[in-house]
């Protein structure tokens, strides 16, 4: 199954038995209200919005926005308008549903695009986020670089993914992803200048437990989100541990050319 397909099946209508997961795994430090597509806590998002300086009015885009709510979330606390891009379009509906129900205070669009060819011209975002989502492309270099053409020099980009320091073995590697044994060689190449690359300490112990109670609850999980997602967890709960979760603030440098 293709990425695409999976997190399409996956936004798809219908209450997912994650959200129960991380309850009970989590408890109050995942924002389950904001979905479940990642393994961010609110201590992680305070973080990524105290390094994004944007001006009220600004324009804050997500790349790999999903159902939209951490770059919802975001996008009031900040005081700026907000353009989610994901891949799917059932991801991107869930979004707006969101947005309408919950964040009306706030103007919020979303598009369904690839992350690697945003459909806005050269310096047209104030800053950036991304939530676990730039290590689904396979060309990591490629997102970095569109992000770069997307902000001005001196505006920002924040964002979590995972690095992979020490690679797991061939049956752990997924189809389609790139292993990065570190993201700021590939940031320096695309025009950023990296200020903060932090290790999130909750990852592999928390997720592994979570992936377990996926497991427990596989038919639920299933039913709700399609198969695919249960065989993550089959894969978190072997491989998580070969992977870091980092948290990235990056800034555009002035001189340097992302082309």
């Amino acid at each position: 199954m293709s990425e695409r397909a999976k997190y399409d099946e996956a936004y798809g209508p219908g209450r997912s038995a994650l959200a129960e997961v991380m309850r009970s795994v989590w408890g109050d430090a995942r924002p389950t209200e904001l979905g479940w597509m990642n393994f961010v806590t609110w201590s992680e998002l305070e973080r990524l919005a105290a390094d994004l300086p944007v001006t009220a009015g600004g324009r804050l885009i997500d790349l790999g926005s999903g159902t939209g709510g951490p770059g919802l979330w975001m996008a009031q606390r900040l005081a700026t308008t907000l353009v989610g891009i994901d891949m799917s379009p059932p991801g991107c509906a869930a979004a707006r549903r969101r947005h309408e129900r919950s964040f009306t205070d706030i103007a919020a669009s979303f598009v369904a695009s690839d992350m690697t060819r945003a459909p806005f011209v050269d310096g047209a975002a104030d800053a950036i986020m991304s939530i676990d989502a730039v290590q689904i492309p396979p060309d990591r270099l490629a997102i970095y670089r569109e992000a770069a053409r997307l902000l001005s020099p001196g505006r920002r980009f924040a964002f979590t993914t995972y690095d992979h320091p020490d690679p797991p073995p061939p049956d752990g590697r997924r189809p389609g992803r790139q292993l990065v044994p570190d993201s700021r060689p590939l940031l320096g190449a695309a025009g950023f200048d990296v200020l903060r690359y932090d290790t999130i300490p909750t990852w592999p112990d928390k997720a592994i437990e979570h992936y377990r109670g996926i497991l427990e609850r596989r038919d639920d999980v299933a039913a709700a989100m399609g198969p695919a997602f249960v065989k993550e967890a089959e894969w978190g709960v072997k491989y998580a541990k070969f992977s870091r979760h980092v948290l990235i603030v990056a800034e555009r440098a002035p001189t340097h050319s992302p082309g």
